[in-house]
This record gives C-alpha cells, structure tokens and sequence, in this order.
C-alpha cells in the first residue's frame, strides 16, 4: 500500500485549495472538547475493540477508529514533520483496523483534502503543546468528517495497554477518565495464542500470564486510586451476554445517552465485524452473542495451569472465580514442570562439561 498511499497523498497535497480557511465555528465546537478524553484500556484481545465500535456512532463522542497508539505517537511525532505526521493520519483514516482499505470518510478526495487542510491549521494553532500532534489529528478528524457527531462532549481512544501508563496521560489530560475491559484470562490467553500463530510471533505462555496478570492487578490499584466516578471496570463476557444493560451503565459513567447505536458496532458509522478474529464466527454490525469457548482447542493442560498460576486469584477479585483448590493444584503442578525443567537443563550442561573434559 506504499506506493499507492504516495501517490495517493501527493494528488491531495496538490488538490489543497490555495483559498482554504478555517470554519471558525466548527473549530471553536472542536476545541470546546479537548479536555474530555476518554482513554479505553485492557489487555490485547480482551475486548476492547468491540468496545470502541460500539461507542464509534454515539452523537456525544469522537471516536478514534482503531487502536490509537497515543503516547507511542506523541513520541514519534515529536520529530516528525508535519507532512509525515498528515501522511501518516491519512493512512490511519484510509485504513482504520489494518483490513482492506475501508475509507472511513467514504471514496470521495473532498473529506481527505479537508483532513490535510485541518491538519495544518490545528498544528498551527497548538503549536508546541507537549500533546498538539495527538490532538490535531482528534481535532482535524472532527472537522473533516463527513460523519461528524453531532453533539459531542468528549473524544475517545485505545490502546491495549494505557491502563499501565495511567500517571503520563493525566499529565497530559488532567481530566481524562478511564474505562478498563477485563475478560475471563483463560479465554484472553487463548486468543492471544491463536493472534500469535496468525502473526508469527514468538509466543509464550509465561509472559503473557504474567502480562494478563499486571493488567487486572493495574487496573484494580487505578480503580482504587482514582475513584470508581474516573476508573470504570467492566467485563467483556457481560458486554456480549447482556449488551443492553452493560452499555446502559457505560453510558451513565461516561454522561451520554443510552441509545440504540450503543449496541451496533461501527467505524465512523459504517457497520464493521465484530469480536472474533475467526472469518467463520464473524457477523457484521452486531454484537456476537455466542462466545463459545477457544479454550480447549488452544491452550494445553500446562499452559493453563501456568495461567491459574500468575492469574487466576487476581482475576477472582472480578469475579473469575476458579476455585482455590484448582489454583493451587495448577501451582502446584508448574512449579513440579518448572523445576524438572531446570533440572534437565542443568544436567545438560553437567554432561556437556564432563564430554569436554574427557576430550
């Protein structure tokens, strides 16, 4: 898409109307929500996407599609000028979810010219703010979008992950608030070791119990500490079996209205496919309401014992309830398979210094 998405973005740069200016205000309705951001936390397939979709149509929220990478950008766009930062957000736009090019704003040049328009002004208005190359492209996306909420009062972004960096994004956003997805680990580490196996990366069970494991016990202490009126908790299995009251909730925490386009999952509007990786078990535009188990089918006997093991009396404070007996068994048993483990490496090595020696 390289190549193409070049020369795609040269015709738009030459297309900019030499005339353009600003809608003051249209930019003045934009800026009115800057401070009102919404930050989705949770593990990598823990259900944060669906969530985000089902947030995306709601008439109070600007939703960024996808998964935003905020503090990751603002890094990078420190040193990034401000045509590689519209390239950039043009790409992001064009293709919101790493699928097949989806157009958010539509086939139409007129909205993506209006996006790099946007861009450069907002860049110039926020100059050298510590968060200005975030919040242009939020601000930027508002404006040029064809689909535009009509009254919003904040603007939301995910990344699996903000729940560990929680103290960076209130010193970016002192008035940010937090709503964290949690899911069952079990079925959480079996997706994760099938996104592994599609992706072809390295896996292992270990790191990512321990990570699933940092994640809840994250999100527990930021509860704790910001008051459950900033840190809102909730469960992806309850979002899926019982959509209607779980987002009735969500709605009150975040101040919008419940309404249906609460329950039908989007981007910028458009219906999307929603909480399965798998092509087969995937719906469009709705919420899949079986989740039926990967669990067997995926992880083996020791992977969820070192599951149980890192996390499976944290996730019981959410109430993932698996027993103490089980948990401690499944300690048990890791440790037992840790600990010949390391025996045979150590008589590995024993033997290939005795063969050394003998030489």
């Amino acid at each position: 898409m390289g190549v193409a998405l070049d020369a795609y973005f040269g015709a738009l740069v030459a297309s900019q109307p030499s005339g353009w200016r600003p809608d003051k205000e249209l930019a003045a309705r934009a800026l009115a929500v800057q401070e009102g951001i919404v930050v989705l936390c949770g593990a990598m397939k823990s259900g944060t996407t669906l969530l985000v979709e089902l947030l995306d149509n709601n008439p109070q929220l600007i939703v960024m599609p996808g998964d935003s990478h905020l503090l990751a950008s603002l890094s990078a766009e420190g040193s990034a000028d401000a045509r590689e930062l519209s390239r950039h957000w043009l790409q992001r736009f064009i293709n919101p979810k790493g699928q097949l090019p989806f157009w958010s704003y539509g086939q139409m040049e007129a909205p993506y010219i209006s996006l790099l328009c946007w861009m450069k002004y907002w860049r110039g208005v926020l100059g050298d703010l510590d968060r200005g190359p975030f919040l242009a492209a939020v601000l930027s996306h508002y404006c040029a979008n064809p689909h535009r909420p009509a009254r919003p009062n904040g603007w939301v972004v995910k990344t699996p992950g903000n729940e560990f960096h929680v103290e960076r994004f209130l010193a970016l956003f002192p008035q940010a608030i937090f709503v964290h997805v949690f899911r069952d680990p079990r079925e959480n580490l079996a997706s994760l070791k099938r996104l592994y196996a599609v992706r072809g990366w390295r896996w292992s069970a270990v790191a990512q119990s321990q990570r699933l494991a940092r994640s809840f016990a994250a999100g527990l202490e930021n509860r704790k500490r910001l008051g459950a009126n900033r840190y809102y908790c909730c469960r992806y299995e309850d979002v899926i079996r019982t959509p209607r009251t779980s987002m009735q909730r969500l709605a009150g925490f975040l101040r919008i209205h419940m309404t249906d386009d609460l329950l039908v999952p989007t981007i910028n509007g458009r219906l999307t496919k929603a909480n399965s990786m798998v092509a087969g078990d995937q719906v469009v535009g709705r919420i899949r309401r079986r989740s039926s188990s990967v669990r067997p089918q995926v992880l083996g006997h020791a992977e969820q014992d070192v599951l149980l093991s890192y996390a499976g009396r944290i996730a019981g404070r959410l109430g993932y309830e698996y027993g103490r007996g089980n948990i401690g068994l499944a300690r048990v048993r890791h440790r037992a398979r840790m600990s010949g483990t390391y025996a045979r490496r150590l008589w590995a090595a024993v033997r290939s210094r005795l063969a050394t020696d003998d030489r």
